[in-house]
């Protein structure tokens, strides 16, 4: 399922062009999203966020339970995760 939503820059603020905010097919932005969001940043799923904070501020975090927190937070907006890895500490997500 595609998503679409306002396009957001580097930056993270909104994208205007013309005066008109711009909007897009945002599956990847929605991806990123939930790996950079904690959890309670939404308030109506406040559940939703991989919670990257606590992993690194954590002295028994390790990178499976980061992934494992990612993926559920994506099953929880109804992705369906096809692969979730690390390559050089870069997270890779393939999910639709």
């Amino acid at each position: 399922m595609k998503r679409y939503d306002y396009k957001n820059t580097d930056d993270g603020d909104l994208l205007f062009e013309n005066g008109d905010l711009v909007v897009v097919e945002s599956t990847q932005q929605h991806i990123e999203d939930h790996i950079d969001a904690e959890k309670g940043d939404y308030r109506e799923t406040p559940e939703l966020g991989a919670a990257p904070r606590k992993h690194i501020e954590s002295p028994t975090s390790n990178m499976n339970e980061f992934l494992l927190d990612i993926r559920k937070s994506l099953k929880l907006d109804k992705f369906v995760v096809k692969q979730l890895k690390v390559i050089d500490g870069e997270v890779i997500v393939d999910a639709k």
